[in-house]
């Protein structure tokens, strides 16, 4: 599959390549990126080139794509894999891998990463499921749009400093408030999750 990316190839050097990806393996999946959203740190990235923390050495020989906040269409799914993932499903990516080298899509990798018209999601992220540091997340087919979906990650960690600053911890009793009765907006319902992935006690939807 041709893929037309944005690679960093080192300091304050960004480029447009155009390339083969490789065939899949039986552990890996092939996305079209539909939605990309552009991140601080991309740009970080790119200025500092191998001296940012998450990105390898020869870069010259193995540029890494750009972009881990995005969205998009499984195109292809390797053998091993056929029971989680089916071609066609919506998916959005949640970047933090918290690997021990810090690598991670969108800084380390010259064949994951958000910009980028397709990629190849590797084993050792979809392994990480495992762990429930779930990196590929499936999506309703009729209820999210990809640019939507490719904010998720930024929305999570606004949710999350409001969180640290109301300082909800294992014997606070939040109410999240919502005005979308009688469903549930999908914001909403990240607000509820989170306080509850904080360790809130007890839990109260108001509606």
């Amino acid at each position: 599959m041709k893929t037309k990316v944005a690679a960093i190839y080192g300091k304050r050097d960004v480029r447009i390549r155009e390339f083969e990806l490789p065939d899949i393996t039986e552990n890996e999946l092939l996305v079209s990126v539909i939605s990309d959203s552009v991140c601080l740190s991309t740009w970080k990235a790119a200025l500092l080139g191998s001296e940012h923390k998450r990105v390898p050495d020869d870069l010259e020989n193995h540029p890494v794509i750009t972009g881990h906040e995005c969205a998009g269409i499984i195109v292809e799914v390797g053998k091993n894999l056929t029971d989680k993932y089916k071609k066609g499903q919506r998916f959005v990516l949640q970047p933090a891998m918290g690997l021990p080298s810090g690598y991670s899509a969108g800084y380390s990798y010259e064949y994951f990463g958000g910009n980028a018209t397709y990629m190849i999601i590797p084993e050792v992220a979809i392994n990480l499921a495992v762990f429930y540091r779930i990196t590929v997340l499936i999506l309703p087919q009729h209820r999210w749009r990809n640019p939507c979906a490719a904010l998720l990650a930024p929305i999570m960690r606004i949710i999350i400093q409001r969180l640290m600053f109301m300082n909800i911890g294992w014997e606070s009793n939040p109410a999240v408030i919502s005005r979308s009765w009688p469903v549930p907006d999908r914001w909403a319902l990240a607000r509820l999750i989170m306080p509850l992935t904080a360790g809130a006690s007890r839990r109260e939807l108001w509606w």
